[in-house]
Protein backbone atom coordinates (compact mmCIF):
# COMPACT_ATOMS: atom_id res chain seq x y z
CA UNK A 1 0.00 0.00 0.00
CA UNK A 2 2.36 2.47 1.34
CA UNK A 3 4.66 1.60 -2.19
CA UNK A 4 1.61 2.91 -4.51
CA UNK A 5 0.71 5.82 -2.43
CA UNK A 6 4.23 7.14 -3.09
CA UNK A 7 3.81 5.89 -7.19
CA UNK A 8 1.01 8.16 -6.88
CA UNK A 9 2.21 10.97 -5.28
CA UNK A 10 5.31 10.96 -7.31
CA UNK A 11 3.03 10.73 -10.49
CA UNK A 12 0.58 13.88 -9.20
CA UNK A 13 3.96 15.80 -8.67
CA UNK A 14 4.97 15.05 -12.41
CA UNK A 15 1.90 16.66 -13.71
CA UNK A 16 1.47 19.49 -11.42
CA UNK A 17 4.99 20.01 -12.55
CA UNK A 18 4.78 19.89 -16.25
CA UNK A 19 5.60 22.64 -18.05
CA UNK A 20 3.64 24.88 -21.13
CA UNK A 21 3.87 23.48 -24.18
CA UNK A 22 5.17 26.24 -25.80
CA UNK A 23 7.76 26.96 -23.28
CA UNK A 24 9.07 23.89 -24.19
CA UNK A 25 8.30 23.05 -27.58
CA UNK A 26 10.70 24.02 -30.22
CA UNK A 27 9.45 24.83 -33.77
CA UNK A 28 6.19 26.34 -31.67
CA UNK A 29 4.54 29.47 -32.94
CA UNK A 30 1.54 31.14 -30.91
CA UNK A 31 -0.91 33.04 -33.41
CA UNK A 32 -3.60 34.23 -31.47
CA UNK A 33 -4.04 33.99 -27.84
CA UNK A 34 -6.93 36.12 -26.02
CA UNK A 35 -6.49 34.61 -22.32
CA UNK A 36 -8.98 31.41 -22.61
CA UNK A 37 -8.39 30.45 -26.41
CA UNK A 38 -4.82 30.05 -27.80
CA UNK A 39 -3.86 29.04 -31.11
CA UNK A 40 -0.44 27.36 -31.87
CA UNK A 41 1.25 26.00 -35.16
CA UNK A 42 3.71 23.40 -34.21
CA UNK A 43 6.29 22.28 -37.11
CA UNK A 44 8.57 19.65 -35.76
CA UNK A 45 11.20 17.97 -37.59
CA UNK A 46 11.80 14.53 -37.48
CA UNK A 47 14.07 13.80 -34.02
CA UNK A 48 12.56 16.57 -32.37
CA UNK A 49 11.87 15.87 -28.83
CA UNK A 50 9.53 18.04 -26.29
CA UNK A 51 9.59 17.23 -22.66
CA UNK A 52 6.68 16.86 -20.28
CA UNK A 53 4.07 19.20 -20.85
CA UNK A 54 0.44 20.17 -20.00
CA UNK A 55 -2.14 20.72 -22.34
CA UNK A 56 -5.66 21.54 -21.58
CA UNK A 57 -8.47 20.62 -23.69
CA UNK A 58 -7.25 20.83 -26.86
CA UNK A 59 -8.33 20.37 -30.99
CA UNK A 60 -5.90 19.13 -33.36
CA UNK A 61 -5.54 19.78 -36.95
CA UNK A 62 -2.79 18.30 -38.97
CA UNK A 63 -1.86 20.30 -41.80
CA UNK A 64 0.73 17.46 -42.29
CA UNK A 65 0.99 13.76 -41.41
CA UNK A 66 3.23 12.31 -39.36
CA UNK A 67 4.63 9.71 -36.37
CA UNK A 68 4.94 10.71 -32.70
CA UNK A 69 5.70 8.97 -29.66
CA UNK A 70 4.40 10.17 -26.74
CA UNK A 71 5.22 9.29 -23.17
CA UNK A 72 3.29 9.24 -20.51
CA UNK A 73 3.87 10.68 -16.42
CA UNK A 74 3.83 7.05 -15.38
CA UNK A 75 6.08 6.25 -18.28
CA UNK A 76 3.45 4.48 -20.79
CA UNK A 77 4.32 4.79 -24.23
CA UNK A 78 2.20 5.57 -27.24
CA UNK A 79 3.05 6.25 -30.96
CA UNK A 80 0.42 7.42 -33.13
CA UNK A 81 0.93 8.16 -37.32
CA UNK A 82 -1.78 10.02 -38.52
CA UNK A 83 -2.45 11.50 -41.89
CA UNK A 84 -2.48 14.88 -43.31
CA UNK A 85 -6.22 15.89 -42.60
CA UNK A 86 -6.69 14.19 -39.25
CA UNK A 87 -8.85 16.35 -36.70
CA UNK A 88 -8.26 15.46 -32.97
CA UNK A 89 -10.37 16.73 -29.68
CA UNK A 90 -8.53 16.15 -27.18
CA UNK A 91 -9.24 15.99 -22.84
CA UNK A 92 -6.74 17.77 -20.87
CA UNK A 93 -3.24 15.72 -21.23
CA UNK A 94 0.14 15.25 -19.54
CA UNK A 95 3.01 14.15 -21.70
CA UNK A 96 6.76 14.68 -23.52
CA UNK A 97 6.89 13.48 -26.96
CA UNK A 98 9.03 12.57 -29.78
CA UNK A 99 8.87 13.40 -33.58
CA UNK A 100 9.69 10.25 -35.41
CA UNK A 101 9.11 11.81 -38.93
CA UNK A 102 8.44 15.71 -39.59
CA UNK A 103 4.70 16.99 -39.48
CA UNK A 104 3.17 20.24 -38.76
CA UNK A 105 0.03 21.14 -37.33
CA UNK A 106 -2.63 23.85 -35.71
CA UNK A 107 -3.24 23.41 -32.24
CA UNK A 108 -5.91 25.07 -30.29
CA UNK A 109 -5.94 25.08 -26.39
CA UNK A 110 -8.97 26.16 -24.42
CA UNK A 111 -8.02 26.80 -20.60
CA UNK A 112 -9.58 24.82 -17.99
CA UNK A 113 -12.73 26.98 -16.49
CA UNK A 114 -13.25 28.91 -19.50
CA UNK A 115 -17.00 29.35 -20.02
CA UNK A 116 -18.08 30.90 -23.29
CA UNK A 117 -21.62 33.01 -24.28
CA UNK A 118 -24.35 30.87 -26.73
CA UNK A 119 -24.17 31.95 -30.27
CA UNK A 120 -26.75 34.75 -30.67
CA UNK A 121 -30.42 33.41 -32.25
CA UNK A 122 -31.13 32.20 -35.69
CA UNK A 123 -29.61 29.61 -37.81
CA UNK A 124 -26.11 28.16 -37.57
CA UNK A 125 -23.90 28.34 -41.10
CA UNK A 126 -24.37 24.68 -40.84
CA UNK A 127 -28.48 24.85 -41.70
CA UNK A 128 -28.26 27.97 -44.12
CA UNK A 129 -24.79 27.06 -46.12
CA UNK A 130 -24.69 22.93 -45.73
CA UNK A 131 -23.12 23.01 -49.43
CA UNK A 132 -19.83 25.05 -47.91
CA UNK A 133 -19.64 22.81 -44.53
CA UNK A 134 -17.73 19.65 -44.06
CA UNK A 135 -18.22 18.15 -40.87
CA UNK A 136 -14.46 16.82 -39.50
CA UNK A 137 -15.09 16.13 -35.80
CA UNK A 138 -17.92 17.18 -33.18
CA UNK A 139 -18.72 16.43 -29.64
CA UNK A 140 -21.29 18.22 -26.56
CA UNK A 141 -18.61 21.13 -26.40
CA UNK A 142 -16.90 22.06 -30.00
CA UNK A 143 -17.51 21.94 -33.52
CA UNK A 144 -14.53 21.27 -35.73
CA UNK A 145 -15.07 21.74 -39.97
CA UNK A 146 -13.72 22.69 -42.65
CA UNK A 147 -15.41 26.08 -45.05
CA UNK A 148 -15.30 27.07 -48.90
CA UNK A 149 -16.50 29.16 -51.03
CA UNK A 150 -16.15 30.49 -54.01
CA UNK A 151 -15.41 34.21 -55.13
CA UNK A 152 -19.38 35.87 -55.54
CA UNK A 153 -20.94 33.13 -53.10
CA UNK A 154 -23.15 34.80 -51.05
CA UNK A 155 -24.45 32.87 -47.49
CA UNK A 156 -27.75 33.96 -45.75
CA UNK A 157 -28.19 35.29 -42.21
CA UNK A 158 -26.46 32.96 -39.66
CA UNK A 159 -25.02 33.10 -36.18
CA UNK A 160 -21.85 31.70 -34.32
CA UNK A 161 -20.82 30.84 -31.02
CA UNK A 162 -17.55 31.90 -29.99
CA UNK A 163 -15.03 30.64 -32.85
CA UNK A 164 -11.87 30.20 -34.50
CA UNK A 165 -10.82 30.29 -37.97
CA UNK A 166 -7.60 29.30 -39.27
CA UNK A 167 -7.45 30.52 -42.74
CA UNK A 168 -5.92 27.69 -44.83
CA UNK A 169 -6.89 29.94 -48.15
CA UNK A 170 -6.88 33.83 -47.79
CA UNK A 171 -9.76 35.41 -49.21
CA UNK A 172 -11.59 38.69 -48.50
CA UNK A 173 -15.22 38.81 -47.62
CA UNK A 174 -18.20 41.52 -47.09
CA UNK A 175 -19.91 40.97 -43.87
CA UNK A 176 -23.71 42.39 -42.90
CA UNK A 177 -23.79 42.45 -39.48
CA UNK A 178 -27.71 42.33 -38.18
CA UNK A 179 -28.29 46.09 -37.42
CA UNK A 180 -27.61 45.96 -41.40
CA UNK A 181 -23.75 48.05 -41.01
CA UNK A 182 -21.00 46.26 -43.61
CA UNK A 183 -17.38 46.73 -42.33
CA UNK A 184 -14.60 47.16 -44.59
CA UNK A 185 -13.38 43.75 -45.66
CA UNK A 186 -9.89 43.09 -43.81
CA UNK A 187 -6.33 42.41 -45.46
CA UNK A 188 -6.22 38.24 -44.45
CA UNK A 189 -3.78 35.86 -45.25
CA UNK A 190 -3.34 32.23 -45.46
CA UNK A 191 -2.27 30.76 -42.31
CA UNK A 192 -3.84 33.66 -40.17
CA UNK A 193 -5.58 32.64 -37.11
CA UNK A 194 -8.75 35.08 -35.50
CA UNK A 195 -10.63 34.31 -32.06
CA UNK A 196 -14.61 35.87 -32.77
CA UNK A 197 -16.64 36.43 -30.41
CA UNK A 198 -20.60 35.30 -30.61
CA UNK A 199 -21.62 37.08 -33.67
CA UNK A 200 -24.73 37.13 -36.50
CA UNK A 201 -23.97 38.31 -39.85
CA UNK A 202 -24.73 37.28 -43.67
CA UNK A 203 -21.46 37.15 -46.08
CA UNK A 204 -20.60 37.66 -49.60
CA UNK A 205 -17.07 36.13 -50.68
CA UNK A 206 -14.62 38.70 -52.48
CA UNK A 207 -12.37 35.78 -53.47
CA UNK A 208 -12.36 31.80 -53.09
CA UNK A 209 -11.25 30.99 -49.22
CA UNK A 210 -10.66 27.87 -47.59
CA UNK A 211 -11.16 28.01 -43.96
CA UNK A 212 -10.51 25.39 -40.99
CA UNK A 213 -13.12 26.93 -38.30
CA UNK A 214 -13.44 25.44 -34.53
CA UNK A 215 -16.99 26.51 -32.91
CA UNK A 216 -16.75 26.82 -29.09
CA UNK A 217 -20.60 25.93 -27.94
CA UNK A 218 -20.19 26.59 -24.30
Amino acid sequence: MRTMLLAATALCASIASAQDFVSVAPNATVLKDDGQIRVIEFAPTAGTKVGMHAHPTMVVYLLEGGATRFTLPGGKVVESNSPAGTVLINPPVTHAQEHLTASHAILIEIAEGASFPPAPSGPSLFGVAPQHCELLKENDRIRVYEYRAKAGDKVPPHTHPTHVVYLLQAGRTQFTLADGSKPQPGEVRSGQALINPPVAHAQEHLEDVRALIVEIKR
